[in-house]
């Protein structure tokens, strides 16, 4: 849980009880504000080609791109680089020999390849490398708008977005989330939403629609008896429950706390 300020809510009224959860919304591309399409790209592209379909599209619109694979030392073969991300030197060196002008919009797919620990240091190590850059990382099956629960290991990504974005705002970090399921239109998607660079920090793109997420008011039903947190499946978040309990007073020494919210 975090506390949000009030500017979140557009200076409406908020009550010190309101409690507001973070769910995805259907949202229309063109209703959406138009933001400045990126015209010098970075690329890091994954192995089942959706990095470099989507480098072919940008291009095709006019951008300026460079594509980056993993590997131990730097090279560069025109517009294609390969690059260790864990060595700081080779990433400032990606940056300053990437073409083209104006500001730079670094859009990692590494993510699909790797396991969720090493997407998580890849992408960080990016991050630490840019500045006021536009950063986007792109996951499969991260979430689930529908609400059944997505990929573990894409969902790390998702929470180093959503730390990125608290953490340092300047970075402009977003999350796009491909349909795992429709893999066909996933490029035309992606490519849509960075040209229309909305400023939505959370998309999930799903053959039903497209979604964002968005704090969203919830009236919690009022607990009126003691309660606690049952496990009902392991491994299951979904199946963690509360319960209701007998109240034990406190004894000699101890201290009876009452919870007004919570979170997991």
């Amino acid at each position: 849980m975090q506390r949000v300020p009030r500017a979140v809510f557009g200076g409406g009224r908020v009550q010190p009880d309101d409690v507001f959860q973070l769910r995805w919304r259907a949202a229309m591309i063109e209703d959406e504000p138009q933001g400045q399409a990126p015209r010098r790209v970075v690329i890091f592209a994954d192995t089942h080609g959706t990095g470099d379909a989507l480098a072919k599209a940008l291009r095709g619109l006019g951008a300026a791109v460079a594509v980056v694979r993993p590997g131990p030392n730097f090279t560069q073969t025109g517009d294609e680089f390969v690059v260790n991300v864990k060595d700081p030197a080779q990433i400032a060196k990606l940056l300053a020999a990437a073409p083209g002008a104006g500001q730079l919009s670094v859009v990692t797919l590494w993510g699909l390849d790797d396991e969720a620990a090493e997407g998580v240091i890849h992408a960080l190590n990016i991050a630490r490398a840019l500045n006021k850059e536009r950063l986007t990382l792109v996951t499969r099956g991260a979430t689930s708008p529908s609400g059944e629960g997505g990929s573990l290991a894409q969902s790390a990504l998702l929470g180093l977005q959503r730390a990125l974005s608290l953490e340092r705002p300047g970075l402009q970090c977003t999350s796009i989330d491909l349909d795992p399921t429709w893999p066909a239109a996933s490029v035309a998607d992606l490519v849509d939403e960075l040209e229309r660079a909305s400023g939505a920090d959370q998309v999930a793109l799903r053959s039903a629609g497209r979604s964002v997420a968005r704090l969203t008011e919830v009236k919690a039903a009022p607990v009126t008896q003691p309660a606690r947190f049952l496990v009902g499946e392991r491994g299951a978040l979904e199946s963690v429950l509360l319960h209701p309990a007998p109240r034990t007073a406190p004894g000699k020494g101890e201290v009876e706390i009452e919870v007004r919210a919570t979170g997991l």
